[in-house]
């Protein structure tokens, strides 16, 4: 007997798909990257059988352009449930990515019922390698002498777009002590230069202000790809002082002596004294009725005063002895400025401190005595008895 023969199979094993296949996630490589990977996981089992699933990157610009690199999903690549990453390095055909080049990113999915999707693709995924670096310092401030509390802007210019996970420490070379400028994090976000102000700060020096060196106080400095700062080093020829002349004077002037001009000796009233007080710098006195007064022991109330002086690092001032006045040596007590005024140096830094440094004092270098006090008598005295003509008779004034 002829007759077809056929074979039935469990209904429950056949299965009628048509959805495309597709990804759960996508999550490397992002529009900048560093890394020869892909991050994926299918919606769905693909294809391992007759079909092959392949993920390609198409050259779109730079070196790369118009070059495709190929490679082929096999084995725990062509699973779901979890995602997979995959190294790409050594792998595709046509060799490895050209550091900066862009790609369009491109998967070709075939599931197990044979359903086929390019519809997963990604453009504009640059391929970056280079490490940042820091190409320059600049600055908008204009060149010349700056004092205690005065800005400078300076501007740290990046070879490309970078973010820091943390705060920069700017250090510049400031004298005795360095100063330290710290930019937050917040300040560099997606940014290819940064600028920040330099605050001159008391005790500051420097004839040309440059920057010492730049570190990260914490974190780092990474361009859009991942890419952490090569260093933070400034190039030859490229530092602030490379490109602007910032003299910084931070010191403010003090007393280095105060010394009479005139010789030893004693002196009384009317005769005159000349007193010069010595500073560490040139300094101007400024204010209406301004005046440098110094106060002497001689009395409760003997001074005298400077009441002009510009551009000079000394100043004369004449004492002249007064009735009352006494002092044994003369010496001056304190300096001030008075009226409200103010003594500066030439780069505008007020003196705050009027104290006279020790030894350096009118008595350390000359003796001079102050009496004004006229001779009295107080008895005369002579020898008791009678005297006749011709007799000496002693007598004692006293």
């Amino acid at each position: 007997m002829t007759g077809v023969q056929t074979c039935a199979l469990p209904i429950s094993s056949i299965k009628y798909e048509t959805d495309n296949p597709g990804l759960n996630t996508f999550s490397y490589p992002g529009n900048n990257f560093n890394t020869q990977q892909v991050i994926y996981q299918p919606d769905e089992a693909l294809n391992s059988v007759a079909y092959y699933s392949t993920i390609t990157f198409t050259g779109t610009a730079g070196y790369d352009n118009g070059t495709s690199h190929v490679d082929t999903l096999v084995g725990i690549e062509l699973a779901t449930g979890t995602n997979i990453t995959k190294s790409l390095s050594g792998q595709m055909t046509n060799g490895d990515l050209v550091n900066g080049s862009t790609y369009r990113l491109t998967f070709a999915l075939y599931d197990v019922a044979g359903n086929y999707s390019t519809n997963y693709y990604y453009n504009s995924r640059f391929y970056d390698t280079s490490l940042p670096t820091i190409t320059s310092i600049s600055t908008t401030t204009n060149d010349g002498t700056f004092n205690i509390g005065d800005n400078i802007l300076f501007t740290i210019n990046f070879s490309e777009i970078v973010t820091a996970s943390g705060p920069v420490n700017v250090t510049f070379e400031t004298g005795t002590s360095d100063e330290v400028v710290t930019i937050t994090s917040g300040n560099i976000y997606y940014t290819n230069s940064v600028q920040s102000t330099y605050t001159v700060a008391e005790g500051d020096s420097t004839p040309d202000l440059t920057i010492n060196s730049i570190s990260m106080a914490s974190g780092t400095l990474d361009d859009n790809a991942g890419n952490a700062m090569d260093g933070l080093s400034i190039p030859s020829d490229q530092n602030l002082g490379d490109v602007a002349n910032f003299e910084i004077d931070g010191i403010r002037p003090t007393i280095l002596r105060v010394v009479a001009n005139t010789a030893p000796g004693s002196y009384s009233v009317g005769e005159e004294i000349e007193i010069q007080i010595n500073f560490s710098e040139d300094v101007t006195l400024s204010g209406a009725g301004a005046a440098i007064r110094i106060n002497l022991n001689s009395s409760g109330s003997t001074y005298t005063e400077v009441t002009s002086l510009s551009s000079a690092s000394s100043a004369t001032a004449t004492y002249t002895v007064v009735a009352d006045d006494d002092a044994n040596p003369l010496s001056a007590t304190s300096v001030e400025i008075t009226n409200g005024g103010t003594l500066s140096d030439d780069a505008g830094n007020g003196m705050n401190s009027f104290t006279i440094p020790n030894e350096s004092n009118i008595e350390d270098t000359k003796t001079l005595i102050i009496e004004t006090t006229a001779p009295e008598i107080y008895s005369i005295t002579g020898t008791d008895g009678i005297n006749g003509i011709g007799d000496d008779v002693t007598v004692t004034v006293t």
